[in-house]
């Protein structure tokens, strides 16, 4: 049996020595975008490359505040693959009538398709109200856009949002808000995109929006109910001891 010993004052975050995930099968990218620019980039993902800051994000005690346009983003190192799972705890700044305030919350849109195109997974929100799930499938000679919408968002509102996508269907939820999960049945093949995913910015320049960020976790895999409400009470527990419920 192993000793635990943590110096006084300090503790897993501070010490950067890694940390035991809710889930760990498939994840890609783990990060607590907050306190520092270093912790901010941290991947917790074991053996996964760091994000990396651009522009000028502002990094505070709890979350990160990012700028849509490629002004204040964070670049993961995670691309887009067959089936994704998307977990993100944040709140958009904008009401979204415009593009110039439409937060990104997570986005590789719109980078070149795996098959064609263009390409790209997003989580976003819209001006009715709703959180919306984006990516691209192929229908054999072009890219065509597909959107899982779930009708809750609330500007400036904590909220921790799911989505999910595999080959045959995706689904979208509000975690926070128990909005049941939104599923769309695919019809042809996943188009996944070659950029790296960014949280807070889209790749292109159509979304300009503010967002905080506080917890986004991204796996290569489609998480079962299970093991995505484990993630979301670790989340919740640890935003918690920052201040912010979700």
């Amino acid at each position: 049996m192993g000793i635990k010993i943590t110096p006084p004052g300090a503790d897993y975050e501070a010490l950067g020595l890694g940390l035991v995930l809710p889930v760990s099968e498939g994840c890609q990218g783990f990060f607590l975008p907050n306190g520092s620019a270093g912790k901010a980039v941290k991947n917790w993902a074991p053996g996964m490359k760091d994000g990396v800051l651009v522009g000028s994000p502002i990094i505070n005690a709890g979350y990160a505040s990012f700028e849509g346009n490629g002004v204040a983003y964070m670049e993961t190192p995670v691309v887009e693959t067959s089936e994704m799972t998307l977990i993100y705890a944040g709140r958009g700044i904008g009401d979204s009538s415009t593009d110039d305030l439409t937060p990104v919350f997570l986005s590789s849109r719109s980078s070149v398709g795996a098959l064609g195109g263009t390409g790209g997974i997003q989580l976003y929100p819209n001006t009715s109200g709703q959180q919306r799930l984006y990516f691209s499938q192929w229908n054999g000679t072009a890219s065509v856009n597909q959107l899982v919408p779930v009708s809750s968002y609330t500007v400036g509102a904590w909220q921790c949002i799911a989505g999910r996508v595999t080959p045959g269907v995706a689904s979208i939820r509000n975690l926070t808000t128990g909005v049941a999960s939104s599923h769309v049945a695919l019809t042809g093949n996943r188009n996944p995109g070659a950029g790296k995913i960014r949280i807070g910015s889209m790749i292109d320049t159509t979304w300009k929006g503010k967002s905080d960020a506080a917890f986004c976790a991204l796996y290569n895999r489609a998480l079962d109910d299970t093991e995505i409400a484990a993630v979301y009470a670790w989340a919740q527990k640890y935003l918690l001891s920052k201040g912010i419920a979700v």
